[in-house]
Order: structure tokens, then C-alpha cells, then sequence
């Protein structure tokens, strides 16, 4: 899907509540998807200050402790 929907023809964008990540053995176990394709696609054709990166920033201020963290959400915001 990332592959075909790409470029200036179209972007994906992963949906929290779909299947994505997934490997023959676990969810969310890619560790190239979770880490780089995710990330990417929340990155492209946004705007500055409306990226992932804003998003990760914005969770670092409001929970620099990382209460409110789970193994997945380490591995998508480290």
C-alpha cells in the first residue's frame, strides 16, 4: 500500500486501530514499519509544525516522564 500510494500521486496514512506493524508471529513487531514507515508517512506532505515531529515534541513536554507510555508507544516515539 505504502509503496503504491507515494509521491505527488497519493499518501497513506496508517490508522491506530488497523493492523499494521504485524509480522507471522506478533502485532506490531516491524520494527522497519513502526520505526520508519509510520513515522514517515505522518511526516510527508504535512505541514512544518504539523508532523510527527511536532507530535513527539509535544508528548515529551507534556509527559517528560513517560507516565502515560506502553512498550508500542517506546518503540514509536523513543
Amino acid at each position: 500500500m505504502f509503496s503504491n500510494y507515494s509521491g505527488s500521486y497519493a499518501a497513506a496514512r496508517p490508522e491506530w486501530s488497523k493492523g499494521w506493524g504485524y509480522t507471522n508471529s506478533s502485532a506490531w513487531a516491524d520494527s522497519t514499519m513502526i520505526g520508519t514507515t509510520v513515522p514517515n508517512a505522518l511526516r510527508a506532505g504535512r505541514a512544518p509544525g504539523d508532523t510527527w515531529d511536532t507530535a513527539l515534541a509535544a508528548l515529551d513536554t507534556h509527559d517528560p516522564s513517560r507516565i502515560f507510555s506502553s512498550p508500542l508507544l517506546d518503540t514509536l516515539a523513543p
